[in-house]
């Protein structure tokens, strides 16, 4: 049985890797001294955001969508599952009775992180740009149930 994996998290700046919290790597090193270890470096998956969420929710879909003759009759629900299953959704082979059957998987806004949520909300931003709908940016609107505040 091995032990829980320890991440440590950094940059790579000028060809070396700076730890966020480098007493972490020492007491990594002390622990596995002498013993044959696994180095695994990757880009760190960041979380989407809360203001991601809320500038997709209450900005895109509430504010602007739901005010549109295009969206005329839907929930916010509907609009959402529209543009999920437009441009967050993959197909899939599984077996099914010995013959190949495609099954449709759509991704979660909650479990795709920062950098794709960002991607999802331009394809969003885009295709009502199509249509000549253009929700304002995000600073331009007061989502106090979701907006981080710096101060």
């Amino acid at each position: 049985m091995s032990d829980i994996a320890i991440k440590n998290f950094g940059k790579i700046i000028g060809g070396k890797i700076h730890f966020f919290k480098p007493h972490l790597y020492q007491t990594i090193i002390d622990k596995y001294e002498g013993k044959d270890i696994v180095v695994i470096v990757q880009e760190r998956f960041e979380d989407t955001t809360t203001d991601q969420h809320g500038y997709y929710r209450a900005g895109i879909i509430r504010a602007t969508c739901m005010e549109t003759e295009l969206f005329g009759g839907w929930t916010e629900s509907d609009i959402h599952d529209f543009f999920a299953e437009r441009f967050l959704s993959y197909t899939k082979q599984k077996e099914l009775g010995g013959k190949a059957v495609n099954v449709l998987k759509t991704e979660s806004t909650a479990d795709i992180g920062k950098k794709k949520m960002r991607k999802f909300i331009d394809d969003v931003l885009n295709f009502l740009a199509e249509h000549d709908i253009f929700p304002l940016s995000p600073e331009n609107y007061v989502m106090t149930k979701y907006r981080t505040t710096k101060g």
